[in-house]
């Protein structure tokens, strides 16, 4: 059987044209024309709220940081299920990570595992949109924030930015960042974007943006030079990049409405192993405005998830766990000296289980994975054709 990837990066047919039409246009490499739609773009989407195309998600946390004024000593809470660019950003910055642990069988952060970590000291929550669905715990996460005064930054990474998505998401974070990296359905190689969702900061976060200047301001001021305002460092995403993602926004809605069938498709064959226990969680697709980005299972035990993914590659099908926590990596525990207690965290790497997910994956080798997870059940009178 031919080998069916995990992921394979959609690339819109107008790419290659855009590229060579930013290469040679004559006009700057840095924040050129396809710079200026794609910020427009996002601007109008996300309206009132200021967007800032940097060169990758961890950028835009780092960023986001310093927009807030995030600094040493200063205790921010993640979740320990998440990836280390999070915490490098907050260890690089200088700040205190509080690791805080997930629900059950379900890779949202746990408000309790929060509630329980909050000091005096403690200044925002980075919370993660798993999957690209922001999930009712997200929203209980963002309502305590909102009530004990704390920054509540949203890792939309996985999240598939919409019409319908947009006003959602602007309404809940004071900080959205988000991923173009290849792995993602809007990509162009290495990218990301910070969404600014507090007026009083589009000030500072304009400085930042311009090299720690107040050169954005020279063309609404009588100023003949501008000077150091501010701190900043080089985020601005290139010109080649912003053409490729252009691209991408242009083809963006009929990649949704396909991912939506593909998910739909992987609800309705393995419906019968979620009622029977055997699968605990898994991506949902409903009638929410929110479309999955990643395709999770959340298995009955460590074992049926290491041999079913041993078995799968057997059958040509390439699948992937996920996040090794943080509260068990190295790093964390030798360097920083710190132990915490996240058991379902520690649970949910054992027994989630990421299947194929791409805008190229047919229904047939849907069918295909999922029949080869029945078997692998046993549910063979379950099979699908």
């Amino acid at each position: 059987m031919e080998k069916i990837n995990f992921y394979i990066p959609d690339l819109n047919p107008d790419a290659v044209k855009y590229v060579n039409t930013a290469l040679h246009s004559g006009k700057s490499l840095f924040r050129g024309d396809f710079h200026e739609k794609c910020t427009q773009y996002f601007d109008t989407l996300f309206f009132p709220s200021k967007s800032y195309l940097v060169s990758s998600c961890t950028d835009a946390i780092c960023m986001a940081l310093i927009t807030l004024e995030l600094q040493q000593r200063d205790e921010i809470i993640i979740p320990s299920f998440t990836f280390v660019s999070v915490a490098n950003a907050l260890k690089n910055r200088g700040c205190q990570i509080k690791l805080a642990d997930s629900l059950e069988n379900s890779p949202d952060m746990d408000l309790d595992s929060v509630k329980k970590l909050i000091t005096s000291e403690t200044k925002a929550v980075i919370d993660v949109y798993y999957g690209g669905i922001v999930s009712e715990e997200n929203l209980r996460i963002r309502q305590f924030c909102k009530e004990n005064n704390l920054f509540y930054i949203a890792d939309a990474a996985h999240l598939l930015i919409s019409e319908q998505t947009a006003k959602t998401i602007i309404e809940i974070a004071d900080i959205t960042v988000f991923s173009f990296h290849e792995t993602k359905v809007l990509n162009c190689g290495q990218g990301g974007l910070m969404v600014l969702n507090r007026n009083e900061k589009n000030k500072t976060a304009n400085e930042i943006y311009n090299h720690g200047t107040d050169k954005f301001s020279l063309n609404i001021s009588n100023k003949k030079f501008y000077e150091w305002t501010n701190e900043g460092l080089e985020f601005n995403l290139n010109e080649i990049s912003c053409a490729l993602l252009w691209s991408q926004i242009e083809g963006s809605k009929k990649i949704i409405d396909n991912l939506r069938k593909i998910v739909l498709k992987y609800n309705e064959c393995l419906k019968a192993l979620k009622n029977s226990g055997k699968i605990k969680n898994w991506s949902e697709s409903d009638a929410s405005s929110f479309c999955p980005t990643i395709m999770y299972l959340v298995l009955d035990s460590d074992e049926n998830c290491i041999n079913l993914k041993e078995y799968l590659s057997y059958k040509n099908i390439d699948t992937r766990q996920h996040y090794y926590p943080l509260h068990q990596s190295q790093f964390y525990r030798e360097k920083l000296q710190q132990e915490d207690n996240c058991n379902n965290a520690s649970n949910l790497y054992g027994q989630l289980l990421r299947l194929p997910l791409y805008n190229s994956l047919s229904q047939e080798d849907v069918i295909t994975i999922c029949n080869s997870i029945l078997t692998f059940y046993g549910a063979k009178d379950s099979a699908l054709v």
